[in-house]
């Protein structure tokens, strides 16, 4: 008896006790891992994610997934990551795949954590999945610069300056840095280089700071956008020494300097000394300091007795007026001159500058009479050696020495002595003078003119030409010859007078 009820026993038991219950059998699931998340700014890197097949229950298997496609993408980070479709194939329970894509990181990315979806498509059993997972990378609190503004006074063909703001828009003190503005372009240069460096010290998180170079631009340069590239080194919060760009900074040179100018009220005339007018107007864009205008002709008849007039500072728009003093030569022809004005100045910061070539016409006038001959004495009779008489004027703008004027007689008129000669003849001032005529007996009462020729010297010594002048003449009958005729008339009549009385008396 004892055997069936030890039997029975065990049978009861085995009905009484738990059973232990084997796991299940579930579909893939998936998860990411990184193992080195952190992410460095401003760089591009490697990262490696860990696919992993497990279930979420540890007692369960995943079944196997088939031709396992992974596509990693940035989802709404401003990460950029440059990732193709990646094949792991089969991947078993448990099992782990590794997918390498390259991620590249802003030099501006903010402080934080930044998860990267992994779209995963596979076939279980003929059946397509596609599970969606993951991967959380890093980036470390740190200074993080930027520039919040640009400010540039530099001028085409001049130097001026470029000053950079800078803020720490991080969550670390940068400090021991260094603020280095580069120019990649030849016609822009900084601190006379390609390149120059400012120190920053200290910057706090949320803090500004200025820094100002010296930035040239050449005169091939254009009123237009440049690009200045702009890096900081500084030391971050374990003391290493790290270098971030910051950005570019955008310089735009103002236009060189322009201006305008004419000519006015120019007084130019052949033979006499003249004045060239010049205006100036500063057009800009910048007021100069220290302004002279320069004068030049190609003209060889026009000497210009100066050739650089001050006229001081200029700021926009202002006009300014210089007189240049010139002579023109007896010999040149009457007609129109250029003129070439340049402007030479400091700008204001003190480089001297000349400005392009302005290029003036201006007009040479006819000479005219620089002395005036007027009749004294002019009279003179048939058949006679007689005196005439002329007074000679200075109506010129310059004192004459040397003075000759020269009868040229002609018939019915001879002269033994045609020449006059005045020593000085100052400005405004007249001689009289005198030439001899003898008058041919068969000249006939009339009115006419005899040429003088007038010469002189100049102050400068130059033997000019004062022209033709015509002097009028009246030739008369002589006054000996009709005071004969005269008295032969009456003779005539007193004769007659009487041989009529004679006649009268003897018919009586």
């Amino acid at each position: 008896m004892k055997r069936p009820v030890l039997v029975a026993l065990i049978v009861v038991s085995l009905f009484a006790t738990p059973m232990a219950v084997s796991g299940r059998l579930v579909d893939p699931h998936f998860e990411a891992t990184v193992p080195e998340p952190t992410l460095t700014p401003g760089e591009t890197q490697n990262v490696t994610i860990q696919v992993r097949n497990v279930a979420d229950e540890a007692d369960d298997t995943t079944r196997r997934a088939k031709r396992v496609v992974a596509y990693v993408n940035a989802g709404d980070s401003n990460l950029t990551v440059d990732s193709g479709p990646r094949l792991l194939g089969t991947v078993d329970n448990d099992e782990v795949k590794t997918v390498t894509v390259t991620v590249t990181v802003p030099e501006n990315v903010s402080a934080g954590t930044y998860r990267l979806p992994i779209t995963l498509d596979y076939v279980v059993e003929e059946t397509d999945h596609i599970d969606r997972v993951m991967a959380t990378v890093r980036v470390d609190p740190r200074p993080r610069l930027r520039i919040v503004d640009v400010r540039s006074d530099v001028q085409v063909g001049d130097r001026g300056t470029a000053s950079i703001v800078v803020e720490n828009v991080g969550e670390r003190t940068a400090t021991g840095g260094k603020l280095r503005l580069v120019s990649n372009d030849d016609t822009l240069s900084v601190g006379g280089e390609t390149a120059a460096s400012r120190y920053l010290g200290p910057l706090a998180p949320g803090q500004r700071k200025t820094r100002t170079y010296v930035v040239s631009a050449s005169n091939a340069a254009r009123p237009q956008r440049y690009a200045l590239n702009v890096t900081a080194t500084y030391e971050n919060q374990d003391g290493v020494l790290v270098r971030q760009r910051v950005g570019t900074a955008r310089v735009i040179p103002v236009r060189n300097q322009t201006f305008d100018a004419r000519t006015t009220n120019t007084s130019l005339r052949v033979g006499e000394d003249g004045v060239v007018r010049v205006g100036v107007t500063n057009t800009g864009p910048k007021p100069i300091r220290d302004a002279t205008v320069l004068l030049e002709t190609p003209s060889e008849s026009v000497e210009l007795e100066e050739r650089a007039v001050r006229v001081g500072n200029l700021t926009v728009g202002a006009d300014a007026s210089a007189s240049f003093p010139a002579t023109v030569a007896s010999s040149a022809e009457p007609g129109p001159r250029q003129f070439a004005a340049t402007v030479r100045y400091r700008t204001a910061n003190g480089t001297k500058r000349v400005s392009d070539d302005l290029y003036l016409n201006g007009t040479v006038a006819p000479s005219r009479d620089r002395v005036r001959l007027d009749p004294v004495a002019t009279t003179v009779g048939i058949d006679t050696d007689a005196r005439i008489t002329v007074d000679i004027e200075n109506v010129w703008n310059r004192r004459l020495t040397a003075v000759t004027a020269t009868a040229a007689a002609s018939p019915p008129f001879e002269s033994e002595s045609p020449q006059a000669f005045v020593d000085e003849l100052p400005v405004g001032e007249s001689e009289t003078i005198a030439f001899g005529l003898t008058v041919s007996e068969d000249a006939v009462p009339t009115t006419t003119s005899i040429p003088v020729n007038v010469s002189a010297e100049t102050p400068d010594g130059e033997r000019v030409s004062l022209g033709t002048h015509y002097v009028p003449v009246t030739v008369t009958e002589d006054t000996a010859t009709q005071s004969a005729m005269v008295t032969l008339a009456l003779g005539s009549i007193i004769v007659l007078v009487i041989l009529g009385i004679g006649a009268w008396w003897l018919r009586r």
